[in-house]
């Protein structure tokens, strides 16, 4: 995990076209709430998105409630490829 945030400590995300979600934990980690303010240790993501919020810390909802966040970001994809009244599917 340390890699990867050597990796990503000096990047700056540039908006896109692509709809992006935030899958966020509902609790921090141990580490993550270890002196933290409340709320400061969530995730968030500077760009226009949309976002969901899981059970679980940032490991375990992708372990215990693994099957509840599939669910969630299943759902999402779903709602961008849901016929509207303004679009209907070719």
């Amino acid at each position: 995990m340390g890699a990867y945030t050597r990796m990503f400590l000096d990047w700056e995300p540039e908006p896109v076209d692509t709809p992006t979600l935030l899958v966020r934990a509902t609790e921090p980690t141990p580490q993550m709430a270890a002196g933290a303010a409340p709320d400061e240790w969530r995730t968030s993501w500077p760009l226009r998105h949309s976002r969901v919020d899981v059970p679980g810390d940032h490991l375990s909802f992708m372990q215990e409630h693994a099957g509840i966040t599939a669910h969630a970001v299943r759902s999402w994809i779903d709602s961008l490829t849901a016929p509207t009244p303004d679009r209907t599917d070719s």
